[in-house]
């Protein structure tokens, strides 16, 4: 109780500038949310077992059942290699198949890597909002001391200064957990669009004109 209290004055010391601060954490929050779910559940599958239980199917040939099992499994990496086995099914060749490569690479990974950037963005506004807020709470805090009675004086500069800190100090917070969010969304991102390059051109060496392309 006494916590909440605490945050409550200071929010209430904060000034007028611990509102935009206040917009630029639900933002971060509502990001960073959205891009956890789509990147670690939504996005996230084995590789290794993925392609271990589709390379049987491409041997055989029945690439009808590997595109079955592709569908199964919601993620972008195994809608890449469903495309290029289907690819192989209307009997692309080389070219097509390199051609695929790129552009699934290209359209699996801009919904990975959308709005993360985001965060690092709003982390740089977060803390110059909270040092605006600190300039504007110290000039506003000795432009009212200077006409004033000087008995008066230490409280409006306490209030002023304690305006300034608050206003930084959210600032700040809002700051660093953008920017951790970001770092840790980041290095799954990059996770994700290795995954995709790995399948797809695991994939691509599995398919059979890879191998009549060699015998010829």
């Amino acid at each position: 109780m006494d916590f909440l209290l605490r945050i409550k004055h200071a929010w209430d010391a904060g000034g007028t500038f611990i509102y935009p601060i206040h917009i630029i954490a639900v933002l971060s929050i509502a990001i960073t949310l959205e891009r956890f779910y789509f990147l670690y559940i939504k996005s996230s599958m084995n590789v290794r077992s993925f392609l271990d239980q589709l390379a049987p199917s491409i041997a055989r040939k029945d690439l009808q059942s590997a595109t079955q099992f592709c569908d199964s499994i919601n993620a972008p990496a195994a809608r890449l290699a469903k495309t290029l086995v289907v690819r192989s099914i209307s009997k692309g060749s080389r070219e097509d198949i390199e051609a695929m490569i790129e552009a699934g690479l290209t359209r699996e990974s801009h919904p990975i890597e959308r709005r993360t950037s985001y965060l690092s963005m709003l982390a740089n506004i977060a803390t110059l909002l909270g040092l605006l807020g600190t300039i504007s709470g110290l000039i506003a805090s000795f432009a009212a001391a200077a006409k004033i009675d000087p008995s008066q004086k230490a409280e409006l500069l306490a209030t002023g200064i304690s305006e300034a800190m608050n206003c930084t100090a959210y600032g700040l917070v809002v700051a660093i957990f953008s920017l951790l969010a970001y770092a840790l969304l980041q290095g799954k991102t990059q996770s994700l669009i290795d995954e995709l390059k790995e399948v797809a051109f695991e994939t691509r060496s599995m398919l059979p004109y890879d191998k009549a392309d060699k015998a010829a």
